[in-house]
């Protein structure tokens, strides 16, 4: 995976940590091949007016 770093004492991934990849990567990639909709417009208009409503108000 790009941009994924091992931060341990051995160099070699255990089965462990393959078996953890393995799970993120199914995981995520249904949201990965997911297709742009108005669900996502829609949630950045929303985060949008909460970010500029907090910055306007609560100061």
């Amino acid at each position: 995976m790009l941009g994924y770093v091992y931060y341990r004492k051995s160099s070699l991934p255990t089965d462990i940590d393959l078996g953890i990849d393995r799970k993120r990567h199914e995981a995520l990639a249904e949201t990965d091949n997911a297709k742009f909709g108005w669900l996502h417009i829609r949630t950045c208009i929303v985060a949008g007016v909460g970010f500029l409503s907090d910055a306007f108000f609560c100061h």
